[in-house]
């Protein structure tokens, strides 16, 4: 019998439609995939990578990140220490979820606002998973052509209707959360082909 996986979409900064469905997604699947875009648009930007953090040692090798473009911006953006490219996409709510000053009111870098531990979490995001005749990838355009006779699950393009679009051959499990009016946070689960979410 071949393992169940949960694959988690677009999070956005909003930390607790992501306990709610990782709680539900740890009873129902042997592997948890997130498929990026942790960052930007909400609130919560921090909180959510503290939770990703933890949520690696607790469940080690059962849990799988993958890196999204708001992901590889706020990287960038700390290794330069340069915020403009990020701002435009959403980045100031990120920046706010981390402290301005230290104890003592001086004004931080970016690179000093934000955790070693943070940083060595975006820098080990990976591109892709495969298993049992799936992929998955943040953005479906980044995909190889060579996947056609895999499965494919992604997230990045928004749905909004904030329900996945499932066809035949892919499934599309961003639905808006942190980014669309009502968005909720999907789990689609392989080899099944259902889903639930979390607003």
């Amino acid at each position: 019998m071949s393992d169940r996986y949960a694959l988690i979409g677009d999070i956005h900064g909003v930390l607790p439609p992501v306990i709610d469905i990782v709680e539900r997604a740890q009873e129902v699947a042997d592997s948890i995939v997130f498929l990026g875009d942790y960052v930007n648009r909400g609130p919560q930007s921090r909180q959510v990578i503290d939770f990703l953090i933890d949520l690696r040692e607790r469940l080690s090798g059962r849990v799988h990140f993958l890196g999204g473009h708001h992901d590889l911006a706020f990287l960038n953006a700390v290794a330069d220490d340069r915020i403009d490219v990020f701002l435009r996409m959403g980045g100031a709510a990120t920046l706010n979820s981390y402290p301005r000053a230290d104890a003592h009111g001086e004004r931080l870098l970016l690179r000093q606002r934000v955790p070693a531990s943070h940083v060595s979490f975006l820098r080990d995001l990976a591109p892709a998973f495969n298993a049992d005749g799936l992929i998955a990838m943040h953005d479906q355009s980044d995909a190889p052509s060579t996947s056609v006779r895999r499965f494919g699950v992604f997230g990045h393009r928004p749905q909004p209707s904030t329900e996945p679009k499932i066809s035949n051959d892919f499934a599309l499990i961003d639905t808006g959360c942190g980014t669309l009016p009502g968005g909720k946070l999907t789990c689609f689960l392989w080899p099944d082909r259902t889903w639930f979410q979390a607003s």
